[in-house]
């Protein structure tokens, strides 16, 4: 099987959390491998190798915002 969007999976609620860390890996500069974002990342790695911070961004920024778009069309 291949890749699958993992932020598509998730809740409303999630989504925040997760976006809230992404925040922080963006003032940081680092994944935190405690949190939530930190696995998820571990799992992208498998699948876009370089471009795992890349691919992450891209899908979790297009989850947030599918969700937008339903809630406002």
């Amino acid at each position: 099987m291949g890749h699958v969007n993992i932020f598509k999976t998730k809740s409303k609620e999630e989504l925040v959390k997760l976006y809230g860390e992404f925040l922080k890996v963006e003032e940081t500069g680092f994944f935190d491998p405690e949190t939530d974002l930190g696995g998820i990342r571990e799992i992208y790695s498998c699948d876009f190798g370089a471009n795992t911070t890349w691919m992450l961004q891209i899908e979790l920024t297009h989850a947030i915002s599918d969700l937008w778009y339903e809630e406002n069309k």
